[in-house]
């Protein structure tokens, strides 16, 4: 998990980096002839993630109490807050202007975001997966590691969201 996340950090650094070049090479950003980005859907959906991590640590500190109820609620919550924040960046997929075809602030618009919505469905089924052990009784309060690699990955995927949100929105 530890070489797993070093190589997600290198992706996602270089990916950023290349961002704020590009961006920089720019006097105007957007370039002129591309459309602004909506913010609404992207902050509702970042409240949403963050609170999918929240629910993610619930189910974290239950499984380390023997707490099964607790453990299958928090792991629930946090598929179901995952598949929301992945339906709602799809969602401005769609009703965004922004094109890739609108050069390299289309291209990057859509790799960033892509890329990481990429990383949410992978983290999804990591959670899936935490999730249905859960349901098999495959945890326990000292053997959980399941429970704690989707979490570190999960973890990770809303630290780089609240990365690139307001540096793809805001910035």
């Amino acid at each position: 998990m530890i070489m797993l996340l070093i190589t997600e950090i290198m992706l996602f650094s270089g990916l950023i980096s290349s961002y704020f070049y590009l961006r920089g090479a720019h006097r105007v950003w957007p370039p002129f002839g591309a459309s602004e980005l909506s913010t609404a859907v992207p902050a509702v959906a970042t409240a949403v993630i963050a609170a999918s991590s929240a629910a993610l640590l619930f189910a974290q500190v239950s499984v380390r109490r023997a707490d099964t109820g607790g453990t299958r609620i928090g792991l629930g919550m946090a598929v179901f807050m995952g598949a929301v924040f992945l339906a709602a960046m799809v969602h401005e997929w769609t009703v965004t202007d922004v094109k890739i075809s609108q050069g390299i602030f289309g291209g990057t618009y859509y790799l960033l975001t892509g890329a990481h919505m990429l990383h949410v469905a992978v983290g999804i089924g990591f959670l899936v997966n935490a999730f249905a052990g859960s349901l098999q009784g495959r945890y326990t309060a000292k053997n959980h590691f399941g429970i704690s690699a989707a979490g570190i990955y999960w973890h990770f995927v809303t630290i780089v969201w609240m990365i690139l949100f307001p540096v793809v929105y805001l910035y």
